[in-house]
């Protein structure tokens, strides 16, 4: 399984993105590209959370498939403004700095590395959403064990923490000021998300966040079995 995770979330995109890099011949090329495709996919993903959490109710009434029809439509013509604009953001361009480089490809294996612990725990129908959209289909249980027992909020941490390292490697303004958007957008999701969290399992919870930091760990050992979302 582990092996799986590593091959599907870390290898083949880390080849694709050397693959294109040696196909542009040009290391500014490669650091343009992938500054476009933050500035594109990155506000388009926080949109997909937007649209769906706070209107939760609403959506599932609507049901699981046109929830995804209708609000990944908005994300792609969110995304696709953005690329056009794109050009104008990335206008200004600090240039390539091997220190910030090399500190930003340590960086983002640091934040892979922690990213592949809440990996372990979590389904791909998980991470969408659909135990929200659907909950009498799709049973769940909190998770407090595996990385969950150390951190509340893995998966972000590993997003903010990513994001400086690709900053850093790209070496854009634009992308500098999105890490910071991104850095107060997270902190939106981690209050909203807590406050269904709480409304979801009440003392429970209460219980759990009175034990477990919300972003910064205080104690690095935790029990490797999981608990995550089931399906029947």
């Amino acid at each position: 399984m582990k092996s799986k995770v590593i091959v599907r979330y870390y290898l083949i995109p880390f080849l694709l993105a050397l693959l294109f890099g040696y196909s542009c011949y040009r290391w500014n090329a490669f650091r343009y590209f992938m500054a476009t495709l933050m500035i594109a996919l990155t506000p388009s993903a926080f949109l997909f959370w937007f649209l769906i959490h706070p209107f939760i109710s609403f959506w599932r009434k609507a049901g699981v498939r046109w929830t995804y029809v209708c609000v990944s439509l908005l994300c792609l013509g969110a995304a696709f403004g953005l690329y056009i604009i794109s050009d104008r953001l990335l206008d200004y361009d600090l240039g390539m700095n091997l220190p910030l480089v090399c500190a930003g490809v340590l960086i983002i294996a640091l934040a892979q590395s922690f990213g592949m612990r809440w990996r372990e725990q979590l389904s791909f129908k998980t991470l969408v959403g659909l135990p929200e959209l659907d909950p009498t289909g799709r049973p769940e249980s909190l998770l407090t064990d595996g990385i969950y027992a150390v951190i509340r909020h893995p998966r972000y941490v590993e997003v903010s923490t990513g994001f400086v390292g690709w900053a850093l490697l790209v070496n854009f303004p634009a992308v500098y000021g999105l890490v910071v958007v991104t850095w107060i957008a997270l902190y939106i999701v981690v209050i909203i998300e807590e406050k269904e969290l709480r409304d979801r399992w009440g003392e429970k919870y209460q219980e759990y966040c009175a034990r477990v930091p919300r972003f910064i760990p205080t104690n690095w050992t935790w029990n490797r079995s999981s608990s995550i979302y089931r399906e029947k």
